[in-house]
């Protein structure tokens, strides 16, 4: 996040409001506010971005698997999420994890509700040039197995192969939408 260029300084970081992905979000403020300080650019015409709008966008919280994890055993744990996602690759979008929580037609809704979201975010970043944002551009932070189906809408890829790309702690994907929400590049 610190190494971005001033032009892609993004004016909002949004976070789905979960305690991890809020303190990333404030973490990837932190790391882009100091480096600014840090790289003295304020005398060759670049202006320090003093502030970074914290939004929180609950479209982007975590997959609900269910009341299922609570005191069960890690690997009882994986063992129901791999089920209900493997009945999601295999296109039963309607199945639900054991005990409740989201399907994966509910999960990939809100994917795209979350991308519309993102869109108007940036859309209004950028419209309003004079109160220091940058080029619309937005830091979104959520968590790896959502991120995953939320990249299956934008590359079109099926759910079987977005299960498989790779999304450690602290992943970045780069997406370039267009304003209407289509897929610019990745």
């Amino acid at each position: 996040m610190s190494r971005l260029k001033g032009d892609l300084r993004p004016a909002v970081v949004a976070h789905s409001g979960l305690t991890r992905s809020t303190q990333t979000a404030v973490g990837a403020i932190d790391a882009m506010t100091s480096n600014e300080k840090a790289s003295g650019r304020k005398g060759d015409g670049y202006q320090f971005r003093r502030s970074f709008r914290l939004e929180r966008l609950p479209s982007l919280r975590s997959i609900d698997f269910g009341p299922y994890a609570g005191g069960k055993e890690a690997s009882e744990v994986v063992a129901t999420t791999a089920r209900t996602v493997g009945a999601w690759t295999a296109g039963y979008l309607d199945v639900r994890p054991d005990g409740g929580g989201e399907s994966g037609r509910e999960v990939l809704s809100r994917a795209a509700l979350a991308l519309r979201s993102l869109t108007k975010i940036v859309t209004r970043a950028s419209s309003a040039g004079g109160s220091g944002m940058d080029s619309g551009s937005v830091v979104a932070v959520s968590h790896s197995s959502y991120i995953r189906m939320l990249l299956a809408i934008l590359l079109g890829i099926p759910l079987e192969v977005a299960t498989t790309l790779p999304q450690g702690n602290a992943c970045i994907n780069v997406i370039d939408l267009c304003r209407d929400g289509s897929l610019v590049d990745l």
